[in-house]
């Protein structure tokens, strides 16, 4: 059947999968307690919504087991303080 769809067609058909992907697995991880900010496809702004929602600062949303390490956290920091 993919030999009948157009090269476009095809490419749309992988960038749609990768985008379902991508918002599954962020919807999993907001279920989870935890969107991971530099995950592929997480902007800071859906980021800093999921922080406000867990009515916590970043520091405590961001650390424990399988968070960020020290280092992400401080550059985590450093850019949500340049984008403000």
């Amino acid at each position: 059947m993919a030999e009948n769809k157009s090269k476009e067609e095809q490419i749309q058909e992988q960038i749609t999968a990768r985008l379902e992907e991508i918002a599954a697995r962020k919807e999993a991880e907001l279920k989870a307690g935890f969107l991971n900010p530099f995950g592929v496809g997480t902007s800071y702004k859906e980021f800093k919504a999921a922080v406000k929602a867990s009515k916590v600062s970043v520091e405590e949303y961001c650390k424990g087991e399988d968070k960020l390490k020290d280092g992400q956290l401080a550059f985590l920091l450093h850019e949500l303080s340049i984008l403000k």
